[in-house]
C-alpha cells in the first residue's frame, strides 16, 4: 500500500460534503473520479466519487 498524505482544501471540500471530518483522513490516491481516503486510526479505506460539473 502506498504511503498516506495529508490532504489539500478541495478534498477537505469533498469529504466534508460526503459527511466525514477531514481532520481523521488522509489519501491515498486522487484520480480524476475519485477520491481514496482512510481513516488514521481505524484503517479503514473509503473510496468518494466526484461528481462530474
Amino acid at each position: 500500500m502506498k504511503h498516506p498524505k495529508r490532504i489539500n482544501l478541495a478534498m477537505k471540500k469533498l469529504i466534508t460534503a460526503n459527511g466525514l471530518n477531514p481532520k481523521d483522513y488522509w489519501f491515498l490516491k486522487n484520480t480524476i473520479d475519485s477520491l481514496v481516503i482512510i481513516h488514521k486510526e481505524t484503517s479503514k479505506v473509503i473510496t468518494l466519487k466526484k461528481c462530474k460539473k
